[in-house]
């Protein structure tokens, strides 16, 4: 699954709709036997990586399930 964030052109996700993307995205390759990532563009708006490291602390998903590109 892929998004993007702090990214003009991108539409904005709320903490809460990146949350149940991380999670479904998380969830649909534990249950596969797959390894599970959530691809997260980040643009250069000063939000920055926070999105990211919100969906991190509030879900508990290991960091390398959230593969960050810039």
């Amino acid at each position: 699954m892929k998004v993007a964030v702090s990214e003009p052109m991108a539409p904005v996700y709320t903490a809460e709709e990146l949350c149940r993307l991380a999670h479904a995205a998380w969830t649909g390759g534990r249950l596969a036997g797959k390894r599970a990532v959530l691809h997260v563009h980040a643009g250069d708006l000063p939000t920055g990586l926070m999105p990211v490291r919100e969906v991190q602390r509030r879900t508990g998903i290991p960091a390398d399930s959230l593969m960050v590109t810039m």
